[in-house]
């Protein structure tokens, strides 16, 4: 008789589900073993004649096939799990039995049947599963033969034990426990056992399945302590090998319960994925591995395992270097064929390791013109630079350099570079400048300035001119080869523009091939392109005069060179000149040069003429008493043409009235 369809039965089972279901694990606690007593968390059958029907809340399951009204019902199988969370990996499990209840025989099924023990293969849900969802199951871990004739009930339900240690230690090894499933093979036979959702008529708290296991608390072994080698260990300083013996130690091996089966090394690169492991290793107090490693940065560690196969902690990791190649062979940067001074800089490229953090440097000097003669050695050091003192003038000096990583691998030499050491400055000689002022403005004369000299230097390179405004700016730049030389310049700047006027500083400087230069050569020059100044103070152009010699004098530049007629005059410091010059009767011509120090020309003409014969005036009247206020007075003027023909200068006569006293009255001045 079915319980569950009644409804007060219904809800007392769903009631004593829920509590049962808190109070799940009864423990039993003995001296050498621990005893775990469990009941389901879920157990439900699935029906195949129903395969979306669900069963979780059922008082039994039914397992095989069973008879109902006259027909049996298809296949029938129980899922059931429980709940092993209290178990870790720690735990040794000894045995395991699970009790099932069966209430009755299937109708008519006579004889015995063997129910079987499989292990679910993926998760379920007690109020969710149906024969249509059900995971798969695999394996028979279990069976049992079922007697009795069909129909036969058993008040009190009558119990069946399981075997099923093996399905027990592979849950708690790997975790994946998904519950056990119940079935039968084949036939018509089955029967009616009780599930956790028991009824208190055909089945009770009592009946509910029960997974009871015996299991002991395994300790781990104890951890290796690693003591070689440690973290900044490192192997190397042989070439030849390309790797080195590396022994790994550990000590204080052990285990609590003494059954320590051994203890095993783990090693691989740095930036490796997997370990490699070694053989056993079976010391129970100290252990070690030796293995031939090539070159790198390895890591290792150990552990140990029971005889149980319980493994404990992994010892620290710890990392070593094994470097037995030298860095990658030196090269020398180039010098150049000279090199300044009594010392120098000389500089290796870095050379690569791929394992040492640092690379040490050694410089070999040798001087000499085949370089056979030791100089001095510098190094080890770090860095690739080294300052090279003490260095003889013009001497040839060789250098090479090599390598070693901080194992002490080395390279050979390499390649010798080598300079010449050039310590002497040139120097600037017999220098000439023809002229320090000019007037570059093509009328022939002074127009260029040409500055020669010599330079005294055994490696000697070239020398340049440049040309300085007087705001400090480069407006001009010439350079050449040779050694004896002179550089012409027309006053022009980089554009072939003619500069302004006003003074410019050629600076001159030598170097040699080792770039030594020269102590600077200044001189100025001016750029004068004004007119000359000439200014003529006496006499004024078209002067008459009676005398045989007459005075020029004007102004000019106090540099000036002037000439009357060809005649040089000299010019005081203020730029004042004067001279006299023959006259002859009649018009004299006067050409008065001013040329400059730059070569400026400037020039006058002025015409002095010479008469002896004075012009006569005749008085024609009137005479007498003159009654008449305003009276026409006549008089007539002449002048003698045959010494010089100059005639009368209508312009410039005078006209006075002289009282008896003897006082003058002007009347007229033209």
């Amino acid at each position: 008789m079915r319980k569950a369809s009644i409804f007060a039965v219904f809800v007392t089972i769903v009631i004593i589900t829920v509590i049962l279901a808190f109070y799940n694990i009864d423990r039993v606690e003995v001296s050498a073993s621990t005893k775990l007593s469990l009941l389901p968390i879920a157990d439900a059958m699935v029906r195949e004649d129903y395969p979306d029907r669900n069963y979780g809340v059922w008082n039994d399951m039914t397992i095989g096939r069973s008879w109902n009204l006259g027909n049996y019902f298809s296949n029938s199988f129980a899922y059931v799990k429980f709940d092993l969370s209290s178990l870790n990996s720690q735990t040794v499990i000894e045995s395991a039995y699970l009790d099932l209840f069966q209430y009755v025989r299937s109708d008519y099924a006579s004889g015995d049947y063997v129910v079987k023990v499989a292990r679910a293969n993926g998760n379920w849900s007690e109020n969710s599963i149906t024969w249509g969802n059900k995971p798969s199951f695999s394996g028979a871990y279990s069976s049992i033969s079922v007697g009795g004739y069909g129909g036969q009930w058993f008040n009190p339900p009558l119990k069946y034990t399981f075997d099923v240690t093996e399905l027990v230690q592979q849950w708690v090894g790997n975790g994946s426990n998904q519950g056990l499933v119940l079935y039968k093979d084949g036939g018509n036979y089955g029967g009616f056992w009780c599930s956790r959702n028991y009824n208190n008529s055909t089945c009770f708290a009592t009946t509910q399945p029960r997974l009871t296991i015996t299991f002991g608390q395994n300790h781990a072994p104890y951890t290796p302590r690693p003591t070689s080698p440690l973290n900044m260990i490192s192997f190397g300083g042989d070439s030849s090998t390309q790797g080195a013996e590396v022994t790994m130690k550990v000590t204080d091996l052990g285990d609590p319960d003494g059954n320590l089966e051994g203890t095993w090394f783990y090693y691989k690169r740095v930036q490796d994925a997997d370990w490699e492991v070694s053989p056993i290793r079976t010391g129970k107090q100290t252990a070690q591995f030796t293995k031939f490693l090539p070159d790198g940065n390895w890591e290792w560690k150990a552990r140990s395992q029971d005889d149980m196969t319980l493994w404990g902690a992994y010892s620290t990791t710890f990392t070593f270097t094994i470097d037995t190649t030298s860095p990658e062979y030196p090269i020398m940067v180039s010098e150049p064929e000279f090199s300044v001074g009594h010392e120098n800089e000389v500089m290796i490229v870095r050379c690569s390791d791929e394992l040492s953090r640092n690379v040490y440097y050694e410089l070999d000097v040798a001087s000499g013109e085949d370089c056979n003669t030791p100089n001095q050695g510098l190094g080890w050091q770090q860095s690739r630079v080294f300052l090279v003192t003490n260095l003889d003038d013009d001497t040839l000096y060789c250098f090479k350099g090599r390598a070693k990583d901080e194992f002490g691998n080395t390279t050979g030499w390499s390649e010798s570079i080598q300079t010449r050491q050039d310590s002497t400055y040139p120097k600037i000689k017999n220098v000439v400048l023809d002229q320090e002022v000019f007037s570059p403005n093509d009328d022939g004369v002074r127009d260029s300035i040409n500055l020669s000299f010599d330079i005294d230097e055994k490696y000697f390179k070239d020398w340049s001119v440049q040309v300085i405004d007087l705001e400090g700016e480069v407006v001009r730049t010439v350079i050449g080869t040779t050694a004896g030389a002179s550089f012409q310049w027309n006053g022009s700047d980089f554009d072939g523009k003619i500069l302004a006027d006003g003074p410019y500083r050629l600076l001159l400087k030598a170097s040699d091939v080792a770039g030594n230069t020269s102590e600077d050569s200044s001189l100025t020059v001016t750029i004068d392109n004004q007119p000359s100044v000439l200014n003529i103070s006496q006499p004024k152009n078209g002067t008459w005069t009676n005398s045989d010699k007459i005075k020029i004098s004007g102004i000019a530049e106090s540099s000036a060179t002037v000439r009357v007629n060809g005649n040089k005059y000299s010019v005081d410091e203020n730029g004042v000149f004067e001279g006299y010059e023959i006259i002859d009767i009649g018009e004299n011509d006067f050409t008065i040069e001013a040329r400059d120090i730059a070569g400026n020309f400037d020039s006058k003409t002025i015409i002095v003429n010479k008469e002896l014969d004075k012009p006569n005036a005749y008085y024609i009247g009137p005479s007498g008493v003159i009654s008449n206020k305003q009276p026409i007075v006549e008089f007539s003027l002449s002048d003698k043409l045959t010494d010089f023909q100059s005639g009368l200068d209508a312009d410039t006569f005078e006209l006075n009235i002289v009282f008896p006293g003897g006082d003058s009255l002007p009347l007229m001045v033209a």
